[in-house]
């Protein structure tokens, strides 16, 4: 009989040992039959009690210890255990991995769009903010309603300078830089709400152009660009270093929807969805009582004549070289972020409706190029309910190839718990050094063992791989990543599989395949619970 140690078993040496256990176990069987529960795979009747032990190094970890010659044993036992935990070591690498990729994902959308500091996105009000054209004519009933949160994707020094109101703090019709610096502490985020450095960019730019417009010999015959260019700078000199409110209104302000775009080549985009237009922009500008274009558009494109014909020139001067003078290194930031997140654009064209054409300078721009971005054709995708569909067709089947390894983990940790009965698992070949290993003889201790060194860890690792694989999926962006992500983890079930069959020997497979199924006694309430699961 062997010693007692946590990876051996008792033996008996009586010759009869076998044939009286196997009677025994027989009858008791035959008495039990009527309260099993027992179910049908492959035309084998595999009891609730049982669990076969199969091509698996956790199966060889279990049973190699305890089989063979004594002076082998430690050695079947560090083989076995190496080759267990060679396969922890690959399963937990790689679900580090997936996990990480996962989690770091995620934080990266998270600070990406909404990081506090230097996130692109936050809610605003809009009782805080008036309407925005650029938001088209399908949300004008909308958007008037109080209280309703939308979300803004700008730097706050750019969404607040859409209206002078939010500027203008005391309501005196002047913005200040005492205002501009009070502002930007009540936000309380200097990285995108620079308004200090915004009020002096446009004070200053306006002021430039007025006097570049003033002395440009282009246009000393144009009487609207001169007289504009001398208002301008009256209404400066006479505010002492303040903005007044009627040079926001008609010099800055018709430039704040195509500034919103921070992407000229979202000008297109812009017409096409009717979000701005020729006839927009110089009803903003006309408000003062003038007509031809601002002066900022004036000093660049001299060759204008000081009139706006080309509306789809102007939105890309605009945002590539007005927009930058008014604004902080942040308008840039954003432009390049939201293009990187957005990803790479698909260019197309479109021609706008004759109805829309009110005048012959819109038939300039009738044709334009529109933009549609990798991340939003992505997003249209994944919000369809046919992909939907086929993601949960993907997560079913994900399930189904990991639901197996859960049904022998079940067998496990019942066999490990449970009262183990009277079977002999194997019957030591004729060898006089070795003895058969019967599974009621198992120490309590090499149990403990197996639990905490082979069970848990398995258990563990399968619920991780379950969780973080259907998370995995889910974050696939298209039906050719969501398949090859399911086929790239689908390797992680059986990986301990490809292990034995890697690396186990001929002699312990023939352990294993030779090894009767371990079982445990009868317990009603243990058998409906079992059943209900499997079920």
């Amino acid at each position: 009989m062997r010693s007692s140690s946590p990876r051996q078993v008792c033996s008996r040496s009586d010759s009869n040992y076998e044939s009286v256990r196997t009677s025994e176990y027989s009858e008791a069987s035959d008495a039990e039959d009527e309260s099993l529960l027992v179910f049908d795979n492959d035309a084998q009747r595999l009891d609730l009690r049982q669990l076969q032990l199969g091509e698996s190094v956790y199966d060889d970890a279990l049973l190699s210890p305890l089989v063979g010659k004594h002076q082998h044993q430690r050695k079947a036992f560090l083989r076995a255990y190496l080759l267990l935990y060679l396969n922890f070591a690959l399963q937990g690498m790689v679900l580090l991995r997936v996990s990480s990729m996962v989690v770091d994902q995620l934080d990266e959308i998270e600070e990406t769009v909404f990081g506090e500091e230097t996130g692109l996105c936050n809610y605003v009000r809009t009782d805080e903010i008036p309407a925005f054209n650029i938001w088209g004519e399908d949300h004008a009933a909308v958007r008037h309603e109080q209280g309703t949160k939308y979300l803004q994707c700008l730097p706050d020094e750019v969404f607040f300078a859409q209206s002078f109101r939010n500027l203008d703090l005391d309501g005196d019709g002047f913005w200040t830089i005492d205002e501009a610096w009070t502002f930007e502490s009540r936000r309380g985020n200097s990285s995108q709400a620079q308004m200090h450095s915004t009020f002096t960019r446009i004070l200053s730019t306006i002021e430039a152009s007025a006097n570049v417009v003033n002395g440009m010999s282009v246009y000393q015959h144009n009487a609207q660009a001169r007289s504009q260019a001398e208002w301008v700078l009256r209404e400066l000199r006479s505010a002492g270093g303040k903005m007044p409110r009627a040079v926001y209104q008609t010099q800055v302000l018709p430039f704040m929807d195509m500034c919103f775009l921070m992407d000229s080549s979202l000008c297109g985009n812009m017409l096409f969805r009717r979000a701005f237009n020729r006839t927009v922009f110089l009803e903003l500008f006309e408000v003062g009582d003038f007509s031809g274009a601002p002066l900022p558009f004036l000093e660049l494109n001299p060759h204008s004549g000081g009139e706006v014909h080309d509306m789809s020139r102007l939105c890309k001067l605009s945002v590539e070289r007005i927009c930058p003078l008014f604004f902080t290194v942040a308008y840039e930031l954003f432009g390049r972020r939201r293009r990187e997140l957005c990803g790479k654009p698909v260019t197309s064209q479109q021609v706008l409706p004759t109805r829309e054409m009110k005048s012959y300078w819109d038939t300039l721009t009738q044709q334009v190029l529109v933009e549609e971005f990798d991340g939003y054709s992505a997003f249209e995708q994944q919000t369809a309910n046919i992909y939907r569909v086929f993601l949960l067709l993907i997560l079913t089947l994900w399930f189904m190839a990991i639901v197996e390894e859960f049904r022998k983990l079940l067998y496990w940790w019942r066999v490990m718990l449970c009262k183990a009965d009277d079977v002999v698992v194997y019957a030591a070949e004729n060898d006089e050094e070795e003895q058969d290993v019967v599974f009621s003889e198992v120490s309590c201790a090499y149990k403990f063992f197996v639990i905490v060194s082979n069970l848990l860890p398995r258990t563990l690792i399968a619920y991780g791989i379950l969780y973080m694989g259907a998370r995995f999926l889910v974050l696939s962006k298209s039906y050719e990543e969501l398949m090859m992500n399911s086929l790239a983890l689908t390797f992680l079930v059986s990986v301990d599989e490809m292990t034995f069959a890697a690396f186990v020997s001929n002699r312990r497979r023939t352990w294993i395949a030779n090894a009767k199924p371990l079982q445990v006694k009868r317990s009603p309430c243990v058998d409906r619970v079992h059943a209900f699961l499997l079920w």
